[in-house]
């Protein structure tokens, strides 16, 4: 990872004094993810006391990050620090959305000495679900039901809890707070013992015992909230957690960390993100109007997700492949990738069949099945039967040109399918998700190739961001302006 050089403020340096007085969390190397090689440039800091205060965060909350509004994030930066340290154990992040796709839970499942542990922004780093093993960590409807039950006990214990919490008295913390194993600070687990960081639409409302002052979607405020072992608040020692402290990092800053530590793959693993210009809809007494604003977009599970601080995350699932049952890539291309990707994931679950992608002017996918030949075409969006050719025509792609042309003919003459009530059928697969940039659809690319199986996959990302890669005899080159080429072997 490339870093500016480090020039720290006086006011750093007289917080530093303070800092060793702390005791620092430290982690393993990373050994969660196992990848093809790879190079990431990490993006240059705005100024020496932005990494000052970023590395401040790291000592202090690792493997946390503070991504307030969005507990997903914080799970995925948690998980990937868990199996650093104990590649030999699994971990699962389980996600709850609301119907508009507002994310409410991210909880990280987690197996150890085959037991199951969860942990998240409001269970803590350490909850034991007990009458389980590491065996149901797969088991959504075992799980969710686990953990129905300590929210439902936290719920009914509330009044008392947090009467206990503001002033230290008898209530037992350790066990599930995360005062464990480093934790997020050790006075930042406890305030949130009962319904944790359900984000919600409404802003003011992030926490059920902090409102924050951050009310608007281009404000560059802080919010009020409780907070962990951080220098920079006015008596941040106070195990009270009081509504005095302030929170240091407004919605900019914010968004630049937690982009910082989601492209970083030693902090959470290859993620696809992005920190781009995003749109939306605002209703006023004018009516409806477009708004734009900065916010951070990452893929995750098949999920394409927006997250705004303070305001919380939403997240929509990608389009899916029918036939294979993956989504789709989504990237800028004339179809070429998408069908090499086709092909890959075809013939991984299909061993006995053929799929070949076919260069031409509007690429496309030749594959078989069950001695019937059939064609994907990313750009109609369409699968097709050539009832008329042989399936071993498959052995010569060109030959097939003729019944391709006629084929694509016939569909694009067509009216696109409705596939029900609620999902539209697009012209095209899409090329695009909300936010994307070059270099987080070539991480989308590189992940999803990695998982396919694709060999001699390697990746830039950084600022010129480029991906290459080989199939089926022949060497790819993926460039900065998102053109695949044909690069001569060797």
């Amino acid at each position: 990872m490339k870093t500016s050089s480090l020039t720290l403020p006086r006011a750093a340096l007289a917080a530093l004094a303070l800092v060793r007085l702390l005791p620092a969390a430290t982690r393993a190397a990373d050994r969660a993810v196992e990848l093809p090689a790879y190079e990431v440039t990490a993006p240059q800091y705005s100024s020496g006391y932005s990494e000052f205060v970023e590395k401040l965060n790291r000592i202090f909350d690792a493997p946390w990050v503070d991504a307030r509004g969005s507990p997903l994030i914080q799970a995925i930066v948690w998980r990937h620090g868990y199996l650093s340290e104990h590649p030999s154990d699994e971990a699962v992040i389980y996600v709850n959305q609301q119907d508009d796709g507002m994310v409410t839970q991210a909880t990280t499942i987690y197996t150890q000495d085959g037991k199951l542990y969860a942990n998240s922004y409001a269970l803590g780093e350490r909850m034991r679900l007990r009458g389980l093993t590491a065996a149901d960590i797969h088991d959504r409807k075992k799980i969710e039901g686990a953990i129905d039950g300590i929210n439902d006990a936290f719920a009914l214990s509330a009044e008392l809890a947090t009467a206990s919490i503001r002033g230290l008295g008898d209530l037992v913390v350790g066990d599930h707070v995360g005062f464990q194993g480093g934790g997020n600070g050790i006075f930042e687990s406890y305030v949130l013992p009962v319904s944790g960081e359900r984000a919600t639409r409404v802003p003011g409302q992030f926490s059920p015992y902090f409102d924050t002052v951050y009310t608007s979607g281009d404000g560059n405020t802080g919010q009020v909230v409780p907070t962990g072992l951080n220098p920079f608040y006015q008596g941040f020692l106070d195990p009270s957690g009081g509504t005095g402290d302030r929170y240091v990092a407004p919605p900019a800053a914010m968004l630049d960390n937690v982009y910082r530590a989601l492209r970083d793959p030693s902090r959470a693993g290859l993620v696809p993100v992005a920190l781009s210009p995003v749109s939306y809809q605002v209703q006023s007494k004018r009516g409806i109007r477009q708004k734009t604003i900065p916010a951070l977009v990452f893929d995750w599970e098949g999920v394409h997700y927006v997250y705004r601080p303070y305001s919380g995350t939403i997240g929509h699932a990608i389009p899916r492949n029918p036939v294979t049952g993956l989504p789709y890539l989504c990237v800028k291309d004339d179809g070429l990738i998408e069908s090499i990707y086709f092909s890959a994931t075809y013939l991984k679950t299909h061993p006995q069949e053929k799929a070949v992608p076919v260069a031409s002017d509007s690429p496309f996918a030749a594959y078989t099945v069950n001695g019937r030949l059939c064609l994907f075409s990313p750009a109609l969006n369409r699968f097709v039967e050539l009832k008329t050719v042989d399936a071993g025509a498959i052995a010569n792609p060109s030959s097939l040109a003729p019944s391709v042309a006629r084929a694509r003919a016939l569909l694009a003459a067509q009216p696109g399918p409705v596939a029900s009530a609620r999902v539209r059928h697009s012209a095209h697969v899409p090329n695009r998700l909300t936010g994307d940039t070059p270099d987080s659809q070539m991480r989308r690319i590189f992940v999803a190739f990695q998982d396919a199986g694709i060999p001699n996959l390697h990746l830039s990302s950084g600022e010129s961001s480029t991906l290459s890669f080989s199939w089926q005899g022949v060497h790819y080159v993926y460039g900065s302006d998102q053109q695949l080429r044909q690069v001569p072997n060797g």
